[in-house]
């Protein structure tokens, strides 16, 4: 946008251009949208994916605030002004945050398989039919219920702080 020109700023508000953000397991992307849906902007970033012990898989949740700044800020340079946002995440993941909105612990992304022992005692006690019947989940794919039940069974003193389990998206949006 060309900022000097008369009417310019008048002219590029009336576009309606939207941010879609997306966080995957290897790295967030942004970009932007005109009303046809052509983008005008795209910009990726990676992130590391700590794996400390076997079945873990973790990210740094304080990553994915600057990532999403940092692409926001490359594609509006990129394209100019814009009307809405749109987030989304791999799921499952898990971001546990204190009530300062601070993450407790890294993240877990979909990879992370620790909590085998929740997941067989949940198939033990209450079965996988019955689970997916309470909650829409497969035990399978780790949902966020057998990793709070992890967290409680390993970190009890961090369990104890967790004011929200957020996914990545809902972390961002706080």
């Amino acid at each position: 946008i060309d900022v000097y020109k008369k009417g310019a700023i008048r002219e590029a508000t009336m576009a309606k251009y939207l941010i879609g953000m997306d966080f995957g397991t290897g790295g967030g992307k942004t970009c932007i949208i005109d009303e046809n849906a052509d983008v005008l902007a795209y910009s990726f970033q990676e992130y590391p994916i700590y794996v400390d012990h076997p079945g873990w898989s973790e990210h740094d949740a304080e990553r994915y605030w600057k990532l999403a700044c940092e692409t926001i800020q490359d594609c509006v340079r990129k394209s100019g002004i814009v009307v809405g946002i749109g987030v989304s995440s791999a799921q499952p993941c898990l971001v546990m945050v204190d009530k300062e909105t601070n993450p407790i612990n890294r993240a877990y992304n979909l990879m992370d398989r620790r909590a085998t022992n929740e997941v067989q005692w949940l198939r033990d006690n209450i079965g996988t039919d019955k689970i997916f019947e309470v909650s829409g989940n497969r035990i399978e794919d780790h949902p966020t219920m057998v990793n709070l039940m992890w967290e409680k069974n390993n970190r009890p003193e961090d369990f104890g702080r967790i004011w929200k389990a957020l996914t990545i998206d809902g972390f961002v949006r706080l």
